[in-house]
């Protein structure tokens, strides 16, 4: 959910579906209070998944967001012009978020892992 280019009620519906929710929001210091108030006027869905970036922020813009929204999944997305073209540092933040969610992720057990019972 780009919270810069608006909230209709189709893109909210693709967001709350998607498996890797991302909200991108402002690093700016004027413009952090857009995140909080998404958030607030989205309480009523569960925010446990939901991971924010934001674009260019220093780290004290991050810090001052996580302990806002009382999560560690706040991520500052470094300059990118090109988004088709590979960037080393934009993969070093999204293998962060990835390695963080999993992490978040129960355990599944799957036939194979079950231990054998012996006679």
């Amino acid at each position: 959910m780009d919270l810069g280019s608006g909230q209709d009620q189709n893109r909210l519906e693709e967001f709350l579906r998607a498996d890797l929710p991302i909200v991108i929001g402002s690093g700016a210091e004027w413009r952090q209070a857009e995140i909080g108030a998404f958030v607030r006027s989205h309480h009523r869905y569960p925010q446990e998944k939901w991971i924010y970036c934001l674009p260019l922020a220093a780290s004290e813009a991050v810090q001052r967001i996580r302990k806002a929204l009382d999560t560690s999944s706040v991520y500052s997305l470094p300059l990118h012009i090109d988004p088709f073209d590979k960037d080393g540092q934009m993969d070093k933040v999204f293998s962060h978020i990835l390695t963080h969610m999993m992490a978040q992720q129960p355990k599944k057990r799957s036939f194979f892992s079950r231990k054998k019972v012996h006679d």
